[in-house]
């Protein structure tokens, strides 16, 4: 076996295992709290929020729908051009994930 060129130690692993360990300890804290805030929660906070969760996802459907109408409308060989791509490429995807399994 050939022995290394120096005899430096590796600073690259040690500096990203410490950034690693940095990072879960953050994300660790990140939980903790949260877990904690949802603990606090109150019964009406969370039906207040789902509520208004409920709404602005509602309201952004709506309006991604009545885009996506317009834009057929205006557009509607290149819609059908663009779902027949997208239906080869996905068809073409699973196919190829059937294979590999």
């Amino acid at each position: 076996m050939q022995s290394a060129m120096n005899d430096k130690k590796n600073e690259w692993s040690d500096k990203a295992s410490d950034t690693a360990v940095q990072w879960a300890d953050k994300g660790q804290s990140v939980v903790d709290k949260t877990i904690s805030q949802v603990k606090n929660l109150k019964a009406e906070d969370i039906k207040r929020t789902a509520t208004e969760l409920g709404t602005k996802v509602r309201d952004a459907s709506s309006d991604v729908y009545d885009d996506t109408v317009g834009y057929i409308r205006r557009n509607p060989l290149g819609a059908a051009f663009g779902l027949v791509a997208f239906g080869f490429f996905a068809g073409l995807i699973t196919g190829m994930m059937k294979e590999s399994a």
